[in-house]
């Protein structure tokens, strides 16, 4: 699975609250970063 489509996975999951910590395992320092980035790209798009 690419990175990209596992951090969507990742997002899709935890806007549901299904996911807590998962993240912190993966080069937490990249991944929190693309997580940020993504994160707040999507709430952009999400909010009327």
């Amino acid at each position: 699975m690419r990175a990209d489509r596992l951090v969507a996975a990742l997002l899709v999951l935890q806007t549901r609250g299904r996911v807590t910590a998962t993240i912190e395992v993966v080069e937490p320092e990249s991944v929190r970063a693309e997580l940020g980035r993504i994160g707040s790209e999507l709430a952009q798009r999400c909010t009327p």
